[in-house]
């Protein structure tokens, strides 16, 4: 399975990416079924609070 968070590692710049960014990333990576939920559940963890560092630790 692919992941989505190789096309960015830094959690704020992967908070941008958009429900059909992330799906592209499913489709090359090769997958072919639950891609439009699995976009959205990865599009709430990235967007989630937790998966931020304060904006010094994080690398741009």
């Amino acid at each position: 399975m692919g992941n989505p968070q190789t096309v960015s590692s830094v959690p704020a710049r992967a908070a941008r990416l958009s429900r059909t960014q992330i799906s592209a990333a499913f489709k090359r990576a090769g997958r072919k079924r639950g891609i439009e939920a699995e976009a959205e559940r990865f599009r709430e963890v990235f967007r989630a609070e937790y998966a931020h560092q304060p904006n010094s630790a994080e690398v741009w």
